[in-house]
């Protein structure tokens, strides 16, 4: 039976095709909802939350782009910075070490 033009083999009436897209509807209706809050957590953790290996690649990251003298300056940096709120400008400088442009 044809359903918008298209014939579906498996789905032979429109009680069927009904009955799948109540499922379906079913199954994702709440998935606009929940986006946000979701993608902001994703966010959060892609930013503020650091594993084990998320600290290797970051490491590995620096370690191919930087000399040992530069490798102690900024671990020198991070040391003195642990404890007060990041210049916008060190901040800065340490973002462009970590991230790879």
């Amino acid at each position: 039976m044809p359903f918008l033009g298209i014939t579906i083999r498996e789905v032979q009436d429109g009680f069927a095709i009904r009955r799948t897209l109540e499922c379906l509807y079913s199954r994702t209706e709440d998935i606009p909802n929940s986006f946000p809050s979701s993608i902001s957590a994703s966010i959060y953790k892609n930013i503020y939350q650091f594993d084990d290996a998320k600290l290797q690649g970051m490491l590995e990251s620096v370690l191919l782009r930087m000399d040992e003298g530069y490798a102690d300056k900024l671990v020198e940096k991070i040391k003195n910075n642990m404890n007060k709120p990041l210049k916008k400008e060190v901040l800065c400088s340490v973002l462009k070490l970590i991230i790879p442009f």
